[in-house]
């Protein structure tokens, strides 16, 4: 996997990688084998976890969890909780678009007020995959045919050419911990 994280930055030209980054941290394994990976390179990094308030108990265990991780790795950790049923009631979004919207507010408001360079995110090869599929299930035309981009703005996406199955291994390897989130079975 570190490989192929050099590669995305190398091909991309993510010059802000080993600057200071902002991470968005679920807890999960790609953020977490993202966090571990970052935490030992670059310039400095503070992390963003994001409690949508879905999932009750398991969205608070996933905040313990990733205030936890933090703390083991000395990383600034920075918690925002939205009421996302509500706004996404509120809105007419779906839950999802309402989460994702408001995750991407939250995560460029922390880098604008802290002065990081990047925000990096966890996207991998097998999400770039589902996203070309289900763009063209909808008729998307050649920007959605492309998928996820490893460099959008200051959003940067290490991991793009990583798959889920190369994440996992490294972080076995590597002793990283991670929460599963129930919905993503």
């Amino acid at each position: 996997m570190e490989g192929k994280i050099e590669r995305a930055i190398s091909q991309n030209k993510i010059l802000c990688a080993y600057g200071k980054l902002i991470i968005g941290f679920s807890g999960g394994a790609d953020s977490s084998a993202l966090l571990h990976y970052f935490s030992q390179r670059a310039q400095k990094v503070a992390c963003v976890h994001v409690n949508h308030m879905i999932r009750a108990d398991e969205a608070q265990r996933d905040e313990d969890f990733c205030r936890s991780v933090c703390e083991k790795y000395g990383v600034e950790f920075i918690c925002h909780k939205i009421d996302i049923p509500t706004l996404a009631k509120n809105s007419g979004k779906g839950l999802e678009e309402c989460a994702r919207d408001e995750r991407y507010r939250v995560l460029e408001a922390e880098r604008e007020k802290r002065g990081f360079d990047a925000i990096a995110v966890a996207h991998n090869a097998d999400d770039n995959v589902e996203s070309v599929i289900f763009n063209l299930v909808r008729g998307s035309g050649a920007n959605g045919i492309a998928g996820i981009k490893a460099v959008n703005g200051r959003i940067i996406r290490p991991l793009i050419l990583a798959t889920k199955g190369e994440i996992l291994e490294y972080c076995e390897r590597n002793g990283v911990e991670y929460v599963t989130d129930s919905t993503n079975a």
